[in-house]
């Protein structure tokens, strides 16, 4: 079962499928812990939280194979970009990957932000990722691919990136119109809606709300 569908208050039942061409850009939360103030942080300020490299969840990410005066193997130079100050923002290009809600929304319990990039110069560097079967020699002619290449077992992420430079651990504001629509998990709580609903109403009549359409009978519609 590979799509999920959604609604809105204005729409009848309809999936909701990748959009490339229009430039989406789908942000996955779950509704625990940090998340709580990430979401809060979108729908109020308009905030993105910018992760430092040492932090995402592929230890082997930055990797790259090159080779030192030796002639063996060296991923000196990949460690010392990890290390950096840059920062990066990851979105998806899909918003209906049932392990997606799983993995990054908290097994359903969270929420996906939909950007439009075309809306922020920030989200237009966006760039899509390549996944690649094994590590990839580090050309210097080209010190950027290293960034936006990652093993080919997290194809499913359908990752889109943002590199941020010199900004890490901390957030960064995008346009307030970027932000077009906000999809609630299936396992997202009734508290949960009451409490950020409102927020999307409140912050941008644009910015329309939908809920996981596999609801038992007497889930309201949004």
């Amino acid at each position: 079962m590979k799509s999920a569908m959604f609604w809105n208050s204005s729409r009848n039942w309809k999936p909701k499928r990748k959009q490339r061409s229009q430039m989406k850009l789908y942000k996955y939360i779950g509704l625990s812990n940090f998340g709580y103030a990430n979401c809060e942080a979108i729908l109020r300020e308009s905030k993105l939280w910018v992760s430092s490299y040492r932090k995402l969840n592929d230890p082997f990410e930055f990797r790259f194979a090159s080779t030192n005066v030796s002639g063996k193997p060296d991923t000196g130079f990949a460690i010392a970009v990890k290390n950096s100050k840059n920062g990066v923002v990851s979105f998806s290009a899909t918003n209906n990957d049932l392990l997606l809600w799983s993995h990054y929304a908290n097994a359903h319990c969270g929420i996906c932000f939909e950007f439009d990039s075309d809306k922020d110069e920030i989200l237009r560097t966006a760039r899509p990722v390549s996944y690649v079967p094994a590590m990839p020699t580090y050309d210097p002619a080209k010190p950027d691919e290293m960034l936006y290449s990652k093993s080919i077992s997290w194809k499913y992420e359908d990752e889109v990136r943002v590199i941020v430079p010199d900004k890490c651990d901390a957030q960064i504001k995008v346009s307030k119109d970027s932000l077009c629509a906000v999809y609630f998990g299936h396992n997202v709580t009734f508290d949960d809606i009451a409490r950020f609903d409102p927020l999307c109403t409140g912050r941008n009549k644009k910015t329309e709300r939908f809920e996981s359409s596999f609801r038992k009978s007497g889930r309201r519609r949004l």
